[in-house]
């Protein structure tokens, strides 16, 4: 109760003179009108505001989703990469497993042996014959006559 008794001393517009509050009609509508107005225009501004907010956010959230969208399809393309990279790996290393196998079975030490397996035994000198050209390196053949043991043996003395 003190309190409210002391606020009361201060409040001065208990002294002051109170004004009239008559007021003119149309000064009123003029007012009811004007403020009418204010608030429709404030209405409309508030709604535009909202709308361009809205048409933010959504320009965001659509940048969001498409640059996850491109970050998922990279994604899938590094790992598409990866896949062929690691098929040519293999590939090559086919490719050198292959050349090996291949080198083995090709070298001259195998091809001795499996000739040697099918009954062949190596050249001897008798039987490389040497053929001299004079005519720009032509040679003609006019006959073959097959020649006895005994002849090549004399044709390779003699050179």
């Amino acid at each position: 109760m003190e309190t409210r008794a002391q606020n009361i001393a201060y409040d001065f517009e208990l002294f002051e003179e109170k004004k009239n509050n008559i007021v003119n009609i149309e000064e009123s509508e003029a007012f009811v009108e004007n403020r009418a107005k204010k608030n429709e225009d404030a209405r409309k501004a508030a709604v535009r505001s909202k709308a361009i907010n809205l048409i933010l956010i959504g320009i965001v959230i659509a940048i969001l989703c498409a640059g996850l969208y491109t970050r998922g399809l990279i994604t899938e393309v590094k790992d598409e990469i990866n896949t062929v990279k690691k098929e040519i790996s293999t590939i090559d290393s086919n490719i050198v497993r292959l050349e090996m196998e291949l080198e083995s079975a090709v070298s001259f030490e195998t091809l001795a042996e499996d000739a040697q397996a099918l009954g062949m035994r190596p050249k001897e000198k008798a039987q490389t014959i040497y053929i001299t050209l004079n005519n720009e390196n032509k040679a003609e053949v006019l006959s073959y006559e097959e020649e006895s043991f005994m002849d090549s043996l004399k044709t390779a003395f003699a050179r």
